[in-house]
């Protein structure tokens, strides 16, 4: 399979060419270096952005796709799966895969909660604070998720994330 047909099947989220280019030998990782887009982002991040499935994802990363990169700035792919706001994923790479809740190599300091925070995913935040983040964290301006939530006028976000904080004074 060449690499304009793998990255098809990836744009067209055919999970079973992906599967079967693997099984005959296909290098995930030399699809990377071969430059998949002009955007020169990672395979994850094409696939995650070509709103491929959860299975289609797992199939890349089962098969040796690398969770770790992130991009320029840092972004990470726990940070592009908190984007689609799919929880499942977002369980799958802290539970199964052991990303961190409160490691951030963005550049700005930004977390994983403040993200979720910021799109609004009630159920992701829960999650993220349920595995350990850190709801006190604060980024490189100084900010925390309840001062991004004020910022960016996400009340009911606010209001649920201090409704956490009193309830975890008890």
């Amino acid at each position: 399979m060449r690499d304009t047909d793998i990255t098809e099947a990836i744009i067209n989220d055919d999970y079973l060419a992906i599967k079967q280019a693997i099984k005959k030998g296909l290098d995930l990782e030399q699809i990377v270096e071969n430059e998949l887009n002009e955007n020169e982002e990672s395979l994850l991040f094409f696939a995650l952005h070509h709103k491929c499935s959860f299975d289609t994802i797992k199939l890349l990363i089962d098969n040796g796709v690398d969770i770790w990169k992130c991009d320029a700035e840092g972004v990470s792919f726990l940070d592009e799966a908190i984007v689609t706001g799919s929880l499942e994923l977002v369980k799958y790479l802290v539970e199964e895969k052991h990303m961190d809740v409160n490691q951030t190599k963005r550049k700005s300091g930004f977390t994983p909660l403040m993200q979720a925070a910021c799109y609004g995913y009630t159920d992701i935040v829960d999650f993220l604070l349920e595995k350990g983040a850190d709801i006190h964290a604060r980024d490189n301006c100084d900010l925390n998720v309840i001062e991004y939530t004020k910022k960016l006028q996400k009340s009911n976000m606010q209001k649920h994330l201090e409704a956490y904080m009193e309830q975890s004074k008890k």
